[in-house]
C-alpha cells in the first residue's frame, strides 16, 4: 500500500478493516520505505500509530544509509520551501542539524532489493508461496 506522513481517518480505517479480516491473527507487521525528511517521520508518529499494526519496521531509508550509498540530497527549492513549512521540522533539524530531504527514490534498485530482501525473509514461507504458484497454475489451466 502508499501511505503518505499524513493520511485521512477513512484510509486508516480502511486499512485497519482489511487487517482485521485476517482469521489466522499472524502478527500485523508494516515494512516501510520512507524519505528522508520531515515528512517521512511522520509516517512513523502517525500512520504506525493509527492503525493497527502489531510492528512498525523501517527498512529504508536513515541517514545512515543514505550516506553508506552516498545519496544525493534533493535540491529542488519546491521541496525546500514544502519542508520549511511543515511541523515535523524542527523535530527533525534537532537530529542532523539542518533541513534537507533525500527521496526514497534515490536509492538505487539492487540496494534496495536487498533492504527489502532481508526485511522480509524472516516473514516469508516458501512453501505457502509455492503453494499458491500451484493453485493459480492449475486454476490458469481450468480457464
Amino acid at each position: 500500500m502508499i501511505v503518505g506522513g499524513w493520511s485521512s481517518a477513512g484510509y486508516e480505517r480502511s486499512i485497519n478493516a482489511d487487517l482485521s479480516t485476517f482469521s489466522d491473527r499472524r502478527p500485523n507487521v508494516l515494512l516501510y520505505v520512507r524519505d528522508l525528511d520531515p515528512a517521512g517521520e511522520s509516517i512513523e508518529l502517525n500512520i504506525a500509530k493509527r492503525v493497527g499494526f502489531d510492528d512498525v519496521q523501517r527498512v529504508a531509508f536513515t541517514a545512515q544509509q543514505a550516506t553508506d550509498l552516498n545519496l544525493p540530497e534533493n535540491s529542488d527549492p519546491a521541496v525546500a520551501a514544502k519542508l520549511q513549512n511543515h511541523p515535523g521540522r524542527a523535530a527533525f533539524v534537532a537530529r542532523p542539524g539542518r533541513l534537507f530531504q533525500v527521496g526514497a527514490d534515490a536509492v538505487p534498485p539492487d540496494p534496495l532489493r536487498a533492504m527489502l530482501d532481508s526485511a522480509i525473509a524472516p516473514f516469508w514461507d516458501r512453501s505457502t508461496f509455492d503453494d499458491s504458484l500451484d493453485r493459480e497454475a492449475e486454476e490458469r489451466a481450468t480457464l
